[in-house]
């Protein structure tokens, strides 16, 4: 497993957990 793998994972999920979040809170 490489170092330089995990953490775009971990930014690419945050990103789109923040955006589904902000979605299901109604921000639009």
């Amino acid at each position: 497993m490489n170092n330089d793998f995990d953490p775009k994972i971990i930014v690419f999920a945050c990103n789109w957990c923040a955006y589904s979040a902000a979605d299901l809170a109604g921000v639009s």
